[in-house]
């Protein structure tokens, strides 16, 4: 089983190239990096040591510091360029687990969190590099698949129709002054593993965030991973397929703790992206009838986002469409 080669640091910060740069180096010592090594700017000659770096972080666009062999940080104005927001920065880090996938954790929360309760961080994630496994699972708006976000709660809250479930699903973390660190998973070095830690998560955020914000990618299942992925029994049952107009309506029946699977969620979104059920029929719409409209409720969002209708039992015993 895989373990990811890095961890990759990517954060804004609202502060100018040289004053970036300090918060970088003080992160990073923070962090216990090793010492810098070397470094260039705007894809220049490398410089050794510190000398001119200062003078560099005022006339240049992007730096790339080297801290020992393999960790690096960049600090890019190009992107505040483009969007006219100077003084404003792209802030990486490139953090190898070649010494542990925790220890690659630990400094990430610590470059976060020093940033953060300095002042300069408006944002920041973090994601598994190489090998990082999970490709099964949906991507709720500012959680994606991260191991670590900093967010503001006005983000949050304008993302999640209930924050409290947002929260919920980071391990570790902090607060400071309106924003959220959150970290998850600091264990899970494998792909099987963090699937584990983070798929029940996943769909959690999905039904709770607002609609149109999730991402659903095609699931791609490593093999050491299919277990877990198909792990939640199934709960939809198809009751009807109508030949000359394609659809296929589907019903469940579960208690009010449980949920759909996420992978029949994702047997229901190929059928709508490819247009066929797995035996070939052709489907033109795919439908979910819930017998209990809280249910519904409940479970309605990913279906939707999907192109999946969704429909309940109106108080004439009608079906009733669910369209928000």
């Amino acid at each position: 089983m895989t373990v990811p080669t890095s961890l990759q640091f990517t954060g804004q910060v609202y502060l100018s190239p040289q004053v970036a740069m300090a918060g970088v180096l003080t992160a990073a010592a923070h962090a216990k990096l090793p010492m810098l090594t070397a470094w260039r700017a705007d894809g220049g000659a490398v410089q050794q040591g510190v000398l001119g770096l200062h003078l560099a972080a005022v006339q240049s666009t992007c730096l790339d510091l080297k801290f020992g062999p393999e960790h690096r940080a960049w600090i890019d104005q190009s992107a505040a360029a483009r969007q006219a927001r100077s003084p404003w920065c792209e802030v990486r880090f490139l953090l190898p687990t070649r010494d542990g996938y925790r220890v690659a954790v630990q400094q990430a929360q610590a470059i976060a969190r020093h940033l953060l309760e300095h002042g300069a961080l408006a944002a920041a994630s973090v994601q598994r590099g190489g090998g990082g496994g999970a490709c099964c699972v949906p991507e709720p708006p500012i959680a994606e698949r991260h191991v670590l976000i900093v967010a503001h709660h006005d983000d949050i809250e304008r993302a999640y129709a209930d924050p409290s479930v947002f929260h919920a699903a980071w391990d570790d973390g902090c607060e400071h002054d309106g924003y959220s660190l959150g970290v998850r998973a600091a264990d899970a070095s494998t792909g099987p593993e963090f699937l584990g830690a983070i798929q029940e998560h996943q769909w959690a955020l999905a039904r709770a965030a607002r609609p149109g914000l999730t991402r659903y990618p095609a699931p791609l299942v490593d093999g050491a991973e299919d277990d877990i992925y198909r792990a939640a029994p199934a709960r939809l049952e198809e009751v009807g397929y109508l030949a000359p107009a394609g659809i296929v309506e589907f019903t469940s029946v579960y208690g009010p703790d449980q949920h759909l699977a996420g992978w029949e969620i994702d047997r229901l979104a190929a059928m709508v992206r490819e247009g066929r059920m797995g035996d070939g029929r052709p489907v033109e719409q795919v439908r979910v009838l819930f017998l209990d409209p809280l249910a519904a409720e409940r479970q309605k969002r990913p279906l939707l986002d999907l192109g999946v209708r969704v429909l309940t039992l109106g108080d004439d015993g009608r079906d009733l469409v669910l369209s928000a």
